[in-house]
């Protein structure tokens, strides 16, 4: 149980990682394709201010930061004046920070600018110092040991339960229909059932249901047949992945 939970949560951890990979993948292709809009538009707007203070807003500050700003200072044609009370200015920095006031030094356009700058500058940040700390956790967990020793003892216990129940035991010998005259019996000397998601149904006496009902390969079985396992479990757990083949439609169905 001790190794379980250790592999869980490393396996958590490694999910993690590897969804954060990939925001960091698209963040980096986004904020290129901004980079090249930023030095079209506008080559001198794409330069955060060297401000600290402003440097320290976290990416979700700023992107509502953004979002205040673009509400409040529509894009239009011909220029644009600021017309923003002093109120206004100060309920920003109470709620943002007094960083707040340096970016009433520039246009609102380039004000926006910045701002989109210093978001994809801030959450690379912040996805970085995150893939570190989760990488850092991960160093010592030595994976392919733990689920090697883990194996092991789930065999260990498989087989002392077997042991335990069957063997110098005497055993029953079962019909072919009495897996569907009497599954109740069956199933406490055979608890496990292979089938098909279709032949499921049929498998075992009307009504019967089973604790878990497990569909591996689960990506090529269509709708209707899944629906029909579904019908006879407690629980179920469907395992498939997008490598997998789908389902093929045919023009008879």
């Amino acid at each position: 149980m001790r190794l379980n939970q250790e592999l869980d949560t490393a396996y958590a951890i490694q999910n993690e990682l590897a969804s954060l990979c990939s925001q960091m993948d698209a963040l980096a292709l986004e904020r290129t394709h901004f980079d090249l809009f930023a030095m079209e538009t506008e080559p001198e707007g794409g330069v955060v201010p060297e401000d600290k203070r402003l440097l320290r807003l976290s990416s979700g500050k700023v992107a509502a930061l953004l979002v205040r700003f673009l509400s409040e200072e529509p894009h239009m044609e011909g220029p644009i004046r600021e017309q923003i009370r002093v109120w206004e200015r100060v309920r920003l920095a109470f709620r943002f920070g007094p960083s707040v006031f340096r970016l009433y030094r520039y246009t609102p356009e380039k004000r926006i600018t910045l701002l989109q700058r210093l978001f994809y500058r801030r959450r690379t940040q912040e996805l970085t110092a995150r893939k570190d700390e989760m990488e850092s956790a991960l160093a010592g967990v030595h994976f392919d040991e733990k689920l090697a020793r883990l194996q092991f003892l789930s065999l260990q216990l498989l087989k002392d339960f077997l042991g335990a129940r069957y063997n110098g035991k005497p055993r029953h010998l079962f019909a072919l229909e009495d897996l569907w005259k009497d599954p109740k019996r069956f199933l406490e000397q055979y608890p496990v059932v292979l089938s098909t998601t279709f032949s499921v149904l049929t498998s075992v006496k009307n009504g019967h249901v089973f604790d878990y009902v497990i569909v591996d390969e689960a990506s090529p079985v269509d709708l209707l047949n899944g629906v029909l396992a579904l019908g006879c479990a407690k629980k179920i757990v469907i395992v498939g992945d997008r490598m997998q083949l789908p389902n093929v439609v045919t023009t008879q169905m």
